[in-house]
């Protein structure tokens, strides 16, 4: 079985040991050459002419003998970066890999490119188990994938004693963290078993993990002393679009009927919910191939050799479908639920459109879900009988306020999403729902502030929950017991609801206004300090929900062409400066300033930094805004005459 599903809504894979259904036959020899060039290989072997930017010197790096940690998006090439230094290197490469299907996958590309690759589990005929361990022997099986529960196996590790090895590859290396806290505890000895050869490179592969699951990985895998590459995590090709679930088969359906070409793939939180959409979708005249772990594997094995084949396939399916599977031309993927965490959604919606071509991602996202899945969180929390179970389901909740914050949040979905990568995005990317049609905002700037001071009070060391207790008021036991109720802080926030106060917390965090540190506790950043020192000002979505009664106005709606102009040139001038800087564009100048901009139309330095917002950025780049500003007035003087101007809503 590829998933279990449990009570806490979400779905996490179960062992990989089950039968890996017939393939490629294994080529009779190995497609090693010595003395080959990492290009030669690439060329010969898998019929490439040239590496995609960055995997070379990957593949330099760990063909040398040293360890790697190689973050990539998905359809960024991975593979290759193991594939092509463990055919460079003398002996077996072994390859960790989380599911039946990813390794059938892979070992019948492999074998089709004629490498002598083979997989391991519970289920291989004893004849092929034969086969294996003399090519092992005999130095003649290029790679060996393996679910890491076969490392625990006694006569696998005498299997591969003394065996020569090329290289340890751990793919979807933040399965070590995500799933090995508590689903496949194997992956937390995955460290110790490559530690008993310390002579082999390792290498760790994946395209979702943010700064904690990287600093988890990098400790269980011993990966300290390891290089880390790391590409861009932004797909520009992938239109992004969560919208508020309401009759979420018949929005579905109109998704599947938009979409031209290509396949879809829809994502639902229970094997329940797979059966019922796919049946409502054959209904409709849409052949949907259901996928989940209650199929016999006969039938998944088929049901997913028929998405890969069918031009214009549409799966339904759990979320663990589809991982590490090249179909290039997937146009849609669509989530029926809000996913639990942030890497997991990032990593499901790059499955669309790995050719880069453009591709949509839908969430169909409703407030029950998050409410749902804390609820199931919490009873598994109250279940805990120490401190070591109780820190995984904790994460589990950090990343589900993240995920429910990045719902929530007003501002670009791309620069949201990258964030929590730790990759900065400038905003306004064009391609995603808040760019395309932004909600109504309000000026949140004094309720920021406020929450800022509380956690400052509070010394940074609570999470979201006991912050909106203090700042509600609450004289509950934690609060009273920290003498709490006798800060500056207490019952200050009382205009607004927990729940309110929380969805503010959530969103600021999303924003980089807040960090969460590693306990959950709500942290300072850079741009927390400039809102408390009043040089920023900040926009959020109302949590009230009161001022969210229709669609703000494009930018700019109703101007004359040429003040459209300068307004679109200001904005671009602001990307591109804010991206030089590596911020987001609204940390560097504000809406409100813009608008201040357009409407003062300053002739100098000096009138500039009267203009509200712009007074601490005249040094850094009012030089550049001012340029423009006078060049677009010497073009059309008569036009450009200063007036009150309102366009951001």
């Amino acid at each position: 079985m590829l998933l279990r599903r449990t009570r806490r809504n979400w779905a996490a894979p179960e062992a990989a040991e089950s039968p890996v259904p017939p393939g490629v036959g294994m080529p009779p020899v190995s497609a090693k050459r010595p003395g080959e060039s990492p290009g030669e290989v690439l060329a010969r072997v898998f019929g490439f002419a040239s590496f995609r930017p960055g995997q070379e010197e990957i593949v330099r790096h760990v063909a040398s003998g040293r360890d790697a940690f190689v973050l990539k998006p998905t359809g960024g090439g991975k593979s290759l970066c193991y594939q092509v230094p463990a055919l460079l290197r003398p002996g077996t490469c072994i390859v960790l890999s989380p599911l039946v299907a990813l390794m059938k996958d892979q070992v019948d590309a492999l074998r089709r490119a004629g490498v002598r690759a083979a997989a391991l589990t519970a289920a291989t005929p004893y004849g092929e188990v034969r086969e294996i361990r003399a090519a092992l022997a005999d130095g003649s099986l290029d790679f060996l994938y393996v679910a890491p529960e076969r490392l625990d196996v006694g006569s696998f590790r005498f299997m591969v004693e003394g065996v020569p090895l090329s290289l340890f590859a751990v793919d979807e290396a933040h399965c070590v963290s995500q799933w090995g806290h508590d689903f496949r505890e194997s992956y937390l000895r995955v460290g110790e078993f490559m530690d008993r050869r310390p002579d082999v490179p390792r290498i760790a592969l994946t395209a979702t993990a943010d700064e904690a699951t990287r600093a988890d990985v990098v400790a269980r895998l011993g990966l300290a002393e390891a290089r880390v590459f790391s590409d861009s995590f932004d797909r520009p090709n992938l239109e992004i679009d969560v919208r508020h679930r309401k009759g979420g088969r018949e929005q579905l359906l109109d998704l599947l009927r938009e979409t031209v070409g290509g396949s879809a793939i829809v994502f639902c939180n229970s094997r329940r919910k797979v059966d019922e959409t796919a049946a409502y979708l054959s209904e409709q005249g849409i052949d949907a191939i259901p996928y989940h772990a209650s199929l016999a594997d006969e039938t998944r094995t088929a049901h997913q050799d028929r998405f890969l084949r069918e031009e214009r396939a549409v799966a339904v399916a759990t979320v663990a479908f589809g991982m590490g599977i090249d179909k290039p031309n997937v146009r849609l993927v669509v989530h029926m639920d809000m996913p639990p965490t942030v890497e997991g959604y990032y990593q499901e919606i790059g499955r669309a459109g790995r050719d880069g071509l453009p591709s949509r991602a839908v969430m169909l996202a409703s407030d029950a879900d998050a409410a749902q899945s804390m609820r199931f969180l919490k009873e598994e929390l109250d279940a805990c009988k120490d401190a070591s179970g109780r820190e995984p389901v904790l994460s589990r909740m950090r990343k589900l306020q993240a995920m429910q914050g990045y719902v929530e949040s007003a501002a670009c979905r791309r620069a949201n999403l990258l964030r929590c990568f730790g990759e900065e995005h400038p905003g306004d990317c064009g391609n995603c729902d808040r760019c395309r049609s932004p909600v109504e905002t309000y000026d949140a700037t004094s309720d920021c502030r406020l929450l800022l001071d509380a956690v400052t009070v509070l010394g940074q060391r609570y999470g979201i929950g006991y912050v909106t207790e203090v700042l509600g008021g609450l004289m509950s036991e934690r609060v009273v017991s920290n003498g709490h109720e006798m800060s500056s802080a207490f019952g200050r926030g009382k205009h607004l609801t927990r729940k309110q106060w929380a969805s503010i917390a959530r969103q600021m965090s999303v924003e980089g206004y807040l960090a969460v540190g590693p306990t959950g506790a709500l942290e300072l950043t850079e741009l927390s300090w400039q809102v408390r020192m009043g040089r920023l000002g900040v926009a959020l979505a109302d949590p009230a929900g009161g001022r969210r009664k229709g669609i703000r106005k494009r930018r700019g709606e109703g101007l004359p062409p040429e003040r459209k102009s300068l307004l679109d040139a200001l904005v671009d001038l602001r990307y591109r400066l804010a991206s030089e800087r590596g911020i987001p564009a609204h940390a560097l100048v504000s809406d409100r300033a813009i608008e201040g901009l357009l409407a003062a139309m300053p002739a100098t330095l000096a009138e500039m930094s009267s203009v509200e917002g712009m007074g601490d950025r005249v040094e850094d780049c009012g030089r550049q805004f001012l340029d423009l500003i006078a060049g677009h007035l010497r073009k059309r003087e008569d036009d450009m005459a200063p007036q009150v101007v309102n366009l951001f809503g």
